[in-house]
């Protein structure tokens, strides 16, 4: 058996059984190396997977966004606002990637019982970001140290309620895994985290244009009603298309 040594196509040698071992000892090294940095990470203790962990596990499935308990980069956080999620990762703190990812579902109603029908259809999409729009969203959320907020149950003060919108953070590292809920934080009062996140998704929407990044998703979704959120649904215009005169 021979190999091309290098680039050059005249360096060739005959492979030893000392070669095979040790070329055989070093792919062993290297699959140990990717299968455990592939395993799951350690659940920071601070984190909420009551609920909402479970359910956008599922929806990240479908919409076909990364595991983040598997994530072998440096940083890879996902941040849930009702039916869209922005997330940002990087694996050395200078080059930064990231993407916007919409979803939601058709309301389909059963011509029975006039009822919503079990069996729904999934509509998702996913926006890249440049470079540049990835690292400004990792510096306003580290900015604010919305990485260092805890869940709503463990804030002083957090209220919970029936309604209201759901703010949810993934963030991983290397070797931690964490999920934070946060309910509806303009409801709250006198609760400086609230008040970060209300500032935090302010300057997020403004910052990546994410209400145009919606309605350029909702319009290219078939005629009919969808669901934002847990309680609301929305119904988008067909555009009509004018006849040239």
């Amino acid at each position: 058996m021979y190999f091309t040594a290098g680039r050059h196509p005249i360096g060739m040698r005959r492979i030893t059984s000392h070669d095979s071992m040790k070329y055989g000892l070093l792919l062993l090294w290297a699959t140990a190396v990717t299968t455990a940095s592939a395993q799951s990470k350690r659940l920071d203790p601070h984190s909420d997977t009551a609920f909402w962990c479970e359910l956008k596990e599922k929806d990240a499935a479908r919409i076909g966004l990364a595991d983040l308990t598997t994530s072998t980069d440096s940083l890879h956080f996902r941040y849930w606002m009702e039916n869209q999620a922005v997330e940002v990762w990087t694996y050395d703190f200078v080059h930064f990637d990231g993407i916007i990812s919409n979803h939601t579902e058709k309301v389909e109603l059963n011509t029975k019982t006039g009822l919503p029908a079990k069996k729904t259809k999934f509509y998702s999409s996913k926006t890249k970001l440049s470079s540049t729009e990835a690292r400004n969203v990792f510096d306003l959320f580290d900015r604010a140290h919305v990485f260092q907020i805890l869940t709503d149950k463990q804030v002083k003060g957090w209220e919970d309620g029936l309604d209201g919108e759901e703010f949810l953070l993934e963030y991983a590292t290397n070797s931690t895994y964490s999920f934070k809920a946060w309910w509806t934080p303009p409801a709250q009062h006198e609760v400086p985290e609230a008040d970060t996140l209300v500032s935090l998704n302010q300057q997020l929407r403004r910052l990546i244009n994410l209400d145009a990044n919606w309605s350029s998703f909702l319009a290219t979704l078939p005629c009919g009603c969808y669901t934002y959120g847990e309680m609301t649904m929305v119904c988008p215009i067909a555009k009509t298309r004018q006849k040239k005169s």
